[in-house]
């Protein structure tokens, strides 16, 4: 198992491709979560989906771009993780599903299991596709789910990013994607589909939910996941470019750069929810619980407890993790993490900072957010959130000691980590993104 090839980066090679020594953070096919990727649009795809028209709202225009900023840092970096040791946990990845055909997962982004169905897994594909698969070691064929890769833009960081079965999905069959757009040159599309029991999905049972045009190719989030309010959250990255270069961080009028919270179950295409936090209030676009991220690609709710976790790209020296309430501000671009970034005074009264951040040390570069482990097979987990660094393959573990976060390494992985995955059991899986599936194990 390797890194992905490194060809470079075209148009705007950004400072988070030269952060971390010995490996540029960009890739022919995938610029993905690191920074990397510029505003060359261009088709790579057909176009022969045509559903009806999105006709919700979209964002305020902002001013046209500024220089990219780059202040000095004011901070000191965390420390990095320590390697788990003792008789508590000796950790390792086993192969799971290894049964299957060689390369029926490319470009694995997410792994997922609908409510109600404990016998499948469904496997988010970057290039447009949802595979389904058995829930056993032994399975060895996938089928597809859903196929709109005729419609999917794929440059830079662009793709089908998302999914979320609604929480009566048993009954209901809806389920909800967000992808790039490739018939409006990659606008952020949040979409529900159908499932009436017969495979593929009907491409014709989509109905748009919401459209947000995007600026450049990259930081377009990616997961969107129902909370324990029944509400769909929606987590968009700034728009792109470096720096916040469009000026979303904070710009309360614009729905990037943002986590969303939206109702889609009593009005069509959705309803705002009355307890999100900014209804009524004229400053901001109501949709918003959260703001202030710059690329939220990998989030997840605690299944236990709700807790909202999100993992958030930095830009050259910094990735955070942070844990994200209702009307939260989380900085960007006037911090990244906890260290100043583009502030005169760097006040940071008001904002939320992360409960944990970590340096491009080592070749890191580029968090891949995970899950709350709530599973039964290591207990020394329960409770702990697992995550990844996209660039280094690190595997990581964040624990509360008092009121002290600290981070151990699980494994130090010899893949390009673009997401992980979790099940209806609480088990928390790693995803290569070639398509290879490991579980945790202790041994």
């Amino acid at each position: 198992m390797s890194k992905l090839t490194i060809t470079g980066c075209p148009n705007q090679a950004l400072e988070i491709c030269r952060a971390a020594p010995g490996f540029a953070a960009c890739t022919l096919s995938l610029l993905i979560l690191a920074g990397c990727g510029g505003n060359d649009y261009g088709s790579d795809n057909s176009n022969s989906l045509q559903p009806s028209p999105v006709s919700s709202p979209q964002p305020t225009p902002v001013a046209s771009p500024t220089a990219n900023p780059e202040p000095a840092p004011t901070t000191t970096p965390t420390t990095a993780p320590t390697p788990i040791s003792g008789a508590e946990l000796s950790l390792s990845l086993q192969p799971a599903f290894n049964q299957l055909p060689a390369q029926s997962l490319p470009g694995l982004f997410g792994l997922f299991q609908a409510p109600g169905d404990a016998d499948h897994w469904y496997a988010l594909l970057r290039s447009g596709r949802i595979v389904r698969f058995e829930n056993s070691d032994a399975a060895k064929t996938v089928e597809v789910f859903l196929d709109i890769e005729s419609i999917t833009r794929t440059r830079s960081e662009m793709g089908l990013l998302g999914l979320a079965f609604h929480p009566q999905f048993a009954s209901n069959g809806a389920f909800f994607i967000y992808y790039s757009d490739d018939r409006s040159e990659g606008d952020s599309t949040i979409a529900r589909f159908t499932f009436d029991g017969s495979l593929p999905v009907s491409n014709a049972t989509q109905a748009p939910i919401l459209s947000v045009a995007q600026p450049a190719a990259n930081h377009n989030g990616g997961s969107i996941a129902f909370g324990p309010d029944g509400y769909l959250y929606i987590g968009f990255g700034d728009g792109g470019g470096g720096g916040d270069t469009y000026n979303h961080g904070q710009n309360t009028q614009s729905l990037l750069a943002a986590m969303l919270r939206i109702d889609v179950d009593s009005s069509s295409p959705y309803a705002v929810p009355e307890s999100n936090p900014f209804v009524g209030n004229s400053d901001f676009r109501e949709e918003i619980f959260a703001y202030g991220l710059r690329n939220p690609f990998r989030w997840s709710f605690d299944m236990e407890n709700g807790d909202l976790w999100v993992a958030d790209v930095g830009q050259n020296r910094l990735e955070e993790i942070n844990l994200v309430d209702s009307g939260d501000n989380l900085g960007w671009p006037i911090m990244e993490a906890s260290s100043c970034f583009n502030s005169d005074s760097c006040d940071t009264d008001g904002l939320t900072l992360p409960v944990w951040e970590y340096a491009h040390n080592d070749g890191a570069c580029s968090v891949t957010g995970g899950f709350v482990y709530r599973g039964s097979s290591i207990p020394a987990l329960q409770g702990q959130y697992i995550y990844a660094d996209y660039c280094n393959g690190q595997v990581l573990r964040l624990r509360k000691e008092g009121e002290v976060y600290q981070s151990d390494l699980i494994v130090d992985f010899d893949a390009s980590v673009a997401g992980l995955g979790q099940g209806l059991a609480g088990e928390v899986f790693i995803l290569d993104f070639s398509g290879n599936i490991y579980r945790i194990v202790n041994q």
